[in-house]
């Protein structure tokens, strides 16, 4: 049994130019590195397309854009960004990394995300009422329903986790993982980097603006939305770094 093993796994010891394809079919290993990346790829796409989305059904609607990404879950646009949500969890959940520390990162990821989608942010877009015409019941935002403060809490604290642990993810798995290779691609790194700083001062942007959120209101680009905008693109282009999307053959 040992040397049917020793075999069958002799080509991950082999260099990229080696392992050839075997019969006109790619080897296990090719196989193996090809559904990583494109997992990888998947991740970043998803959390590219969640604000953009965000933003064409707004659009559509010809409604304003809302103020932070978490209230569409209020809007027609709902189960789109519960369906992103949720893929991206399995995704995640999914995602072994390089090591056992990474894929924690990835797990714990996977559980911020469904819970942001269990514990939606309080929906304060709709004032309470008795009676709701069929106007109110037509219109881009649903109506809102009495809930509990809990949930709101229990949201913030589940997307702040989120993109924390994005962060770290960033910083303490993808560039020393990059770093510590033969040939380190120094142009990843610099993405990284930028991904990285990008998300940390998105994070400081929503703290600032946060208490003012009421002053902001009538603006045509909410800040929220805006910071969160740029820190899921950021988070969205780390994984299709990682994923070799912008890495020349």
């Amino acid at each position: 049994m040992k040397n049917s093993y020793s075999k069958r796994y002799s080509n991950l010891s082999k260099s990229s130019k080696e392992r050839t394809e075997l019969e006109g079919y790619p080897t296990e290993f090719d196989s193996f590195v090809l559904s990583y990346l494109t997992l990888r790829r998947l991740i970043g796409f998803l959390g590219i397309s969640l604000p953009v989305i965000c933003l064409i059904s707004s659009l559509f609607y010809e409604s304003p854009i809302l103020p932070s990404i978490s209230h569409y879950y209020h809007s027609t646009c709902k189960i789109v960004f519960s369906s992103v949500l949720l893929l991206l969890t399995i995704f995640l959940w999914t995602y072994h990394g390089a090591d056992k520390y990474e894929r924690g990162i990835c797990r714990a990821l996977a559980i911020m995300a469904l819970l942001i989608v269990i514990f939606p942010t309080t929906n304060d877009l709709c004032i309470l009422k008795e009676c709701y015409t069929t106007d109110d019941l037509k219109s881009f935002v649903f109506p809102a329903i009495v809930g509990q403060p809990w949930i709101g809490v229990i949201h913030l604290i589940s997307a702040a986790i989120f993109f924390v642990l994005l962060i770290a993810l960033i910083f303490f798995k993808f560039i020393p993982h990059e770093q510590k290779k033969d040939n380190p691609d120094q142009i990843a790194i610099r993405i990284y980097k930028f991904c990285g700083w990008g998300m940390v001062l998105s994070m400081l942007g929503i703290v600032a603006t946060m208490p003012f959120s009421q002053s902001f209101k009538d603006w045509r680009l909410p800040p929220t939305f805006s910071f969160e905008t740029l820190s899921l693109i950021c988070f969205g282009v780390s994984w299709l770094t990682k994923g070799e999307s912008f890495k020349s053959e």
